[in-house]
């Protein structure tokens, strides 16, 4: 098991509301809930990082080698046994 800390933190009351219905209707707790709000606000913040990291190599390879053919129709005839 992962180690974890203990956090207090003040939210609006309408947050709360919101996390306590979530929590009973899935029968969880709110500290599950709040665990999986903020797992899923972390791994998107971190797919979002990636997307731009591979925007950055993809013009960098664009300025090296240039604008690549696009290949689906080459694809899609190899496929079709049309080559």
């Amino acid at each position: 098991m992962s180690e974890k800390k203990q956090l207090t933190v003040r939210l609006p009351a309408l947050v709360v509301d919101y996390l306590a219905e979530k929590a009973s209707a899935e029968n969880k707790t709110m500290n599950d809930v709040m665990i999986e709000v903020t797992e899923q606000y972390m791994n998107a913040d971190q797919s979002e990082k990636l997307i731009r990291e591979i925007a950055v190599v993809r013009e960098r390879a664009k300025g090296v080698s240039g604008v690549q053919p696009d290949s689906v129709e080459d694809i899609r005839q190899l496929r079709e046994g049309e080559r």
